[in-house]
C-alpha cells in the first residue's frame, strides 16, 4: 500500500511541475506568436539537449539530400513496384530517376523546413528536452494551413543560414516548390499502383 501511495505522489508531483523546467545553461525564451499560439525556443538553438538535437540532425540530413525520408521510402516502393511488375518499363524508371535528380537542384523542400521549425519552436504543451513526433506532426499540419505566410513570420535565416531570398522571392519559391513536390509524389503514387505515365514523360 505504501508503494502505491508513493507512486501516486510521484505521479501528482510530475503533473504539477511547470512545463518549462530547464537547467540554467539552457535558457528558454519567447520566440513568436503564430495563429494565436505562443512559441518558445532555446536562447542558443545550437545548445539543445539530445532529445531535440538528434531529431534536428536527422532533419538537417534530409535538408542536405533535398528529400524527406518519407519521400525516399515512397520512391523505393515505386521502383520495386516497377521492377516486380513483370515486364520492366524503362521509361517509368527514367521518370523516377529524373524526379530524384530534379530534387538535387531545389534550394530546399518546404516539408523539411517545417520539420526543422517544429524542433526549434515548441509551445507550452511540449517538453523542451524531448521531441514528440506525433504531436509535432499535428503542429506541422496546422502550420501548413498558413501556407507561405508561416515562413514570413519566423526568422528563417536562423534555421537555414545559407538561404538568401527576399519575402517576394520566398513566397514565389515556396509555392513553386510545393507544387513540384505534389507532382512528384502524385507520379510516385501512380507508379506504385502499376499505372504507366509514359504519355506525360
Amino acid at each position: 500500500m505504501k508503494k502505491i501511495l508513493l507512486r501516486i505522489y510521484e505521479w501528482l508531483k510530475i503533473k504539477h511541475e511547470p512545463q518549462f523546467e530547464v537547467q540554467e545553461k539552457h535558457q528558454v525564451e519567447k520566440a513568436m506568436v503564430i495563429d494565436g499560439v505562443q512559441y518558445y525556443q532555446f536562447s542558443d538553438i545550437n545548445n539543445m539537449m539530445t532529445g531535440r538535437a538528434f531529431t534536428a540532425l536527422d532533419f538537417y540530413n534530409e535538408l542536405s539530400m533535398r528529400c524527406t525520408r518519407e519521400y525516399l521510402t515512397e520512391h523505393c516502393d515505386a521502383m520495386e513496384s516497377i521492377l516486380n511488375g513483370g515486364s520492366i518499363d524503362l521509361i517509368n524508371i527514367a521518370q523516377l530517376h529524373t524526379q530524384l535528380k530534379e530534387r538535387l537542384t531545389m534550394i530546399l523542400d518546404p516539408d523539411i523546413v517545417y520539420k526543422i521549425a517544429s524542433v526549434v519552436y515548441f509551445d507550452e504543451n511540449e517538453q523542451p528536452y524531448t521531441y514528440d513526433h506525433r504531436y509535432n506532426q499535428k503542429k506541422i499540419e496546422k502550420w501548413k494551413t498558413l501556407d507561405a505566410d508561416f515562413f514570413l513570420q519566423i526568422p528563417l535565416n536562423d534555421l537555414i543560414p545559407f538561404l538568401d531570398l527576399s519575402e517576394v522571392d520566398l513566397k514565389n519559391y515556396w509555392e513553386t516548390a510545393g507544387m513540384i513536390n505534389q507532382k512528384h509524389l502524385a507520379n510516385i503514387s501512380t507508379l506504385k499502383l502499376g499505372k504507366t505515365k509514359n504519355n506525360e514523360f
